[in-house]
Parts: C-alpha cells; sequence; structure tokens
C-alpha cells in the first residue's frame, strides 16, 4: 500500500472576512471619537459665543450705570424709546464742571459715548449687537430722588453663522440707578 503524504502548507496572513471584520471594528471606533470630538467642539463654540455676550452685556450695564449714578444730570431726548430701533435718540449725561454732556447713542447695533471732548468710545465689539437699549424715568413725583431705569438687550454678532444654533445667543437685562448729584 502506498500512502500518500500530503503536507499542508501554514499560509500566513489574513483572511478576507479577517480583514473585513477588522475593517469594521475600526471603523466604528473611529465614528464614535469623531462624533464625540465634534459634540466637544460645538460645546466649546456654545461656551465661548454665551461668554461673549455675557461679558458684552455685563459690561455696558456696569459702564451705563457708572456714568449715569457719577453725572451731574440726566436728559433723555425720550424716555421709553428703544435707542436702538431709532438711532436719533440718544441719552445725555451732564457733567460737572462743563457745559458739554457725555452722550450715550446706539449706531449700527453698536453702543458708543461720546465723551465732552468730542472722543466716540465703543462699548463694546462687534461679535455682539444691542437689539434694545431703553432709558425709563422711575424719579420721585417731588423730583427729590432722580431714579433711571434701563433695560438691555444684547445678542450674538456672527454674520457668517446665521442659523446656526451654537452662535446664538440673547441676553436682556433690566437695571437702574439713581443719579447721585441730584
Amino acid at each position: 500500500m502506498i500512502m500518500k503524504h500530503t503536507q499542508h502548507t501554514m499560509r500566513r496572513g489574513f483572511t478576507f472576512i479577517e480583514v473585513l471584520l477588522y475593517m469594521g471594528i475600526v471603523s466604528l471606533m473611529l465614528t464614535a471619537i469623531v462624533s464625540f470630538a465634534w459634540v466637544i467642539i460645538d460645546a466649546g463654540v456654545k461656551s465661548a459665543t454665551q461668554q461673549e455676550v455675557y461679558a458684552t452685556t455685563r459690561y455696558v450695564s456696569e459702564r451705563l450705570m457708572y456714568e449715569i449714578r457719577n453725572a451731574a444730570g440726566i436728559d433723555v431726548s425720550d424716555f421709553d424709546v428703544n435707542l436702538a430701533s431709532d438711532e436719533t435718540k440718544n441719552c445725555s449725561l451732564a457733567q460737572e464742571g462743563t457745559s458739554e454732556s457725555l452722550r450715550i447713542f446706539v449706531s449700527n447695533n453698536q453702543v458708543f459715548m461720546r465723551l465732552p471732548s468730542l472722543e466716540i468710545v465703543p462699548l463694546q465689539s462687534t461679535d455682539t449687537k444691542v437689539t434694545n437699549l431703553t432709558f425709563t424715568d422711575y424719579s420721585s413725583g417731588d423730583s427729590k430722588a432722580k431714579y433711571v431705569g434701563f433695560v438691555l438687550t444684547v445678542e450674538s454678532n456672527y454674520p457668517g453663522a446665521a442659523g446656526r444654533q451654537e452662535y446664538q445667543e440673547s441676553v436682556t437685562i433690566r437695571s437702574g440707578v439713581e443719579v447721585r448729584s441730584h
């Protein structure tokens, strides 16, 4: 009897099924990592947008309160008018020791102060816009206390990001202050 001896040669490498399986597992892992990274990036953008809007709102409101509190007098061309929607209106603050007044106005959705030296100072960056700045006279009936309230609405202003939720933020505050020198 003749025996045939067959020798199986061992091949090294991966089968086609193994390669497909590994590629599928790697693809799933990459998809999960990229999705997670995208969520983190979106959260960072949203956080930066919120910080810009809140910081601007805080700064503008604090500066308005400071200037009103330290004014010798106040004259708002029309109380209860949104300065952001009517650029011809402004808030005029009389300054002690000078005939010139400090003027607060809104132009192109930006809040500005015109100092008595006639220098115009912006109060915010162009990354935000003011959509409402309304002053209201809450003075006492006997005119012993001059109290001025205001409503300030600040929104994000990223022109290339229209419709993208992570770039949209808006905050409205109501505040007021008494004119000290009155």
